[in-house]
């Protein structure tokens, strides 16, 4: 078993519905789980017990939509833009993901407190399926 402390938290945000997905990312070896994100509409949340500043994402089914994310993190009041570097390339591919956390600070998502990297893609998503996000 997998302690929770040390498995990244990872919600989607669909349109205002929340979808757990934690416990499918944190192991490789369990079932992949589908991430289908709208653009402007949808978010993805990570989130961790500390701040952290990287994930790797490992897919089963790629976007097939080019577009970037936009990440932001919260930083005590707000949501503000980080930078970010996206190795994923819009999930097309596996790959990690690199942010600024010199800003974040925790806050609730969906009655969760961690620090959290918010996701928005630029365009809509294909049926991706991620494996794991760790």
């Amino acid at each position: 078993m997998i302690d929770n402390r040390t498995k990244l938290s990872i919600l989607h945000d669909d349109n205002g519905s929340f979808v757990d997905h934690t416990n499918n990312a944190a192991d490789y070896s369990r079932d992949d789980f589908s991430v289908e994100m709208i653009a402007a509409e949808d978010k993805l949340y990570i989130g961790f017990e500390k701040p952290i500043n990287a994930c790797y994402v490992e897919l089963t089914t790629a976007n097939i939509n080019p577009n970037e994310f936009t990440a932001e993190v919260f930083n005590g009041t707000s949501w503000v833009s980080t930078d970010l570097t996206d190795e994923t390339q819009g999930f097309t591919r596996s790959g990690f993901m690199f942010w600024s956390r010199s800003v974040m600070n925790k806050t609730a998502v969906d009655s969760t407190t961690k620090y959290w990297i918010r996701l928005t893609a630029s365009a809509d998503h294909s049926a991706t399926e991620i494996r794991g996000n760790n």
